[in-house]
């Protein structure tokens, strides 16, 4: 999972964690040991900004897919009846029919892909819980993109880590400003199967370049 307050970056970071993995490349401090398809499914956005924010992050990168079925985008606007429900049936159908052979599913946000799930209830969680199980049974990994509440956790039932392999926290730094753009800090709060250095919290900005491309930078956290 990779929560946030709303503004912070997730959607930007979620976007450029997929595209790292479909071109087999490092993102940051993250490696990459070769690349493989990913469906990133968003339940927020328009298909056109979506498309812009990821076409500006592929140029900072400079490199390309290598096919470009290995990054699918899927919106609620380019559906006919927009995208059901994932705790529901008719939710997970559809987006198993256009899974595909990808290896990670990107479900960005657990607030608007499902929104009948109440959020502080732990039985309300368990058909999603099931879903995602059935996925990695099968080798597909998934990641979900969650808001934090007012407190800077995530919202609603904690039962949603129990299976979880990693939880990545995304929060601006003290003193942060709206002009100083998307920068904020990545802190683990759960890693199963690496540790120290591997943990350590960081400080991440994203970059516009001279063409208007985007790259990533990162430092440590004072």
């Amino acid at each position: 999972m990779l929560y946030s307050k709303r503004g912070v970056g997730k959607t930007f970071l979620s976007l450029a964690i997929g595209y790292a993995i479909a071109a087999g490349i490092p993102l940051m401090r993250w490696k990459c040991v070769k690349s493989v398809p990913v469906l990133y499914v968003d339940g927020e956005m328009p298909a056109s900004l979506m498309q812009e924010r990821i076409t500006k992050l592929v140029g900072g990168t400079g490199v390309k897919l290598p096919d470009p079925s290995y990054f699918r985008l899927v919106t609620p606007d380019i559906q006919e009846e927009g995208i059901p429900d994932i705790s529901t049936p008719e939710g997970q159908r559809l987006i198993e029919s256009v899974l595909g052979d990808a290896k990670l599913v990107i479900l960005d946000n657990l607030s608007t892909l499902a929104p009948s799930v109440q959020e502080n209830e732990s039985d309300a969680w368990a058909p999603v819980q099931c879903w995602v199980l059935q996925l990695r049974k099968r080798g597909i990994s998934v990641l979900l993109v969650h808001h934090a509440g007012k407190s800077g956790k995530q919202r609603g039932t904690s039962r949603r880590e129990d299976i979880l392999d990693t939880v990545i926290l995304l929060k601006h730094a003290e003193g942060y400003s709206a002009s100083d753009g998307a920068a904020f800090e990545v802190h683990i709060e759960k890693a199963r199967g690496f540790f120290g250095e591997e943990a350590k919290a960081f400080l991440v900005t994203l970059d516009t370049l001279c063409n208007e491309n985007l790259s990533w930078s990162e430092g440590e956290l004072k």
